[in-house]
């Protein structure tokens, strides 16, 4: 491993801050909402439109660290995520806010392209889950503190304050600079207008899903199909379109993003129905979500070692297990006793970082280490996207003040319908995945 322990460390101070920016804004959504007189499915933007520049920045950026060197990459995309954090400390409206999310999104997305990348290019393959496992205690020890930042922030100084912690991202910089390998430039270019139809395409289903507007969807397919043709036409494509030939690649991206999908709907809707059901203020939120978040932090290593000695096959299987569990429980205790639900979200919260970790080793084991940089920016992008859809879709379901039938037999509150429904929703999407899996594994 040519990686320093150092750069590690850096990295991982550094993907905490990155995600913290995304579920510190889930907890603060009711109150956005409310400051706004926004419905769930507008103030999910907050989310969503970040998302959306995140999933199509985490390409680009992986791309160019095929072409330049890491700290480069970092210098700049950090220094535009310091500028969006600026503007929306600022933001006195709700398109300054969006405007400042998206900003920040541009600068942030260079974070998952750098630390995708990292592991691929510069640690063996026996040694790669382990490193794995490092990032998804990371990403989960960030989980875990957003949510208890954003209630004491929201509840005490306002959410605008959440853009200030941001800016700690700027204190990794110099550490990088002295600590990242040199690498050896490769030729190419970024295809900008291939880039600018995905992102259009990918918005487009966004508004289509938010508005119920055919015209949008229209839109998409139009945006969607211009892409396609525009990639298989230019030397040097968004999207190499020959990494999709590699069909384990492809299935294994599969998989991964029918998994992000499930586990971005359980984080999009808790906040949302902890406040609407069990009526609890901003603080106490993030204090329901921190037990689950840090329980999978301290667990996340112990995920790559299994994935390193038994293979990702035997820890994706322990992760689906987890989460089926978790999110049935949860949609039978929808409502009810916080306790009951706190138990199933640290559940839910080791099946995740357990499912993250095994999912990165996956998809990293079917590429070329020239691929890298390309094939787990679409890894990225993919899980993002994933992400983007189910928040709009569970954003307009939750538009809804009730449901009139509970799936679940075993929920009896008329209230919690709406929100029991839509936990089995996300329970369906990982049932899917897990069957694309097993098809996977028998091949």
């Amino acid at each position: 491993m040519i990686l320093s322990k150092q750069a590690i460390r850096l990295l991982s101070f550094l993907l905490i801050i990155s995600v913290m920016n995304a579920t510190m804004f889930n907890v603060a959504l009711p109150t956005i909402a409310s400051d706004f007189a926004l419905s769930p499915s507008q103030v999910s933007w907050v989310v969503t439109g970040y998302i959306i520049v995140y999933a199509i920045g985490s390409v680009v950026y992986g791309k160019l660290a095929d072409q330049y060197q890491l700290k480069y990459l970092l210098t700049g995309g950090l220094g535009v995520f310091a500028l969006g954090s600026l503007f929306g400390l600022l933001a006195q409206n709700y398109s300054i806010l969006i405007g400042a999310r998206l900003l920040q999104s541009l600068g942030a997305s260079v974070i998952p392209a750098v630390a995708m990348s990292v592991p691929v290019k510069y640690v063996e393959p026996e040694n790669r889950g382990k490193v794995l496992g490092i990032i998804s205690s990371s990403l989960a020890f960030g989980t875990a503190i957003g949510p208890i930042i954003s209630g004491l922030f929201t509840g005490s100084v306002g959410w605008r304050y959440l853009f200030l912690i941001s800016l700690l991202a700027l204190l990794t910089l110099p550490g990088f600079w002295k600590n990242l390998p040199k690498d050896q430039p490769q030729r190419g270019r970024v295809d900008v207008l291939g880039a600018g139809l995905l992102a259009a395409a990918i918005a487009a289903v966004m508004l289509a899903i938010t508005n119920s507007n055919t015209v949008m969807l229209m839109m998409a397919l139009l945006a969607g199909t211009l892409f396609i043709w525009r990639s298989k036409r230019t030397a040097y494509p968004f999207l190499n379109m020959e990494l999709f030939t590699n069909k384990q690649y492809g299935k294994a991206l599969l998989v991964s993003f029918l998994f992000s999908g499930a586990v971005f709907g359980v984080t999009f809707i808790t906040p949302i129905m902890l406040a609407r059901l069990n009526n609890l203020p901003p603080a106490e939120i993030g204090f329901m979500m921190f037990p689950g978040a840090l329980a999978a932090a301290l667990l996340g290593r112990v995920g790559g070692v299994l994935t390193d000695r038994k293979g990702s096959s035997v820890t994706v299987v322990t992760a689906f297990g987890m989460l089926m569990l978790a999110y049935m429980g949860l949609s039978t205790v929808s409502g009810q006793s916080k306790w009951f639900i706190l138990a199933f979200l640290i559940l839910a919260n080791i099946g995740f970082t357990f499912g993250q970790t095994a999912m990165a080793s996956l998809v990293s084991g079917a590429l070329a280490r020239e691929q890298a940089g390309a094939g787990m920016g679409v890894f990225s992008m993919l899980n993002f996207i994933a992400s983007a859809l189910i928040g709009a879709i569970m954003g307009k379901i939750l538009d809804a003040s009730s449901h009139r039938i509970s799936v679940n037999l075993l929920v009896q509150e008329k209230s919690a319908f709406l929100f029991s429904n839509s936990y089995l929703i996300c329970l369906a999407l990982l049932l899917l995945a897990s069957l694309v899996f097993m098809r996977l594994r028998r091949k």
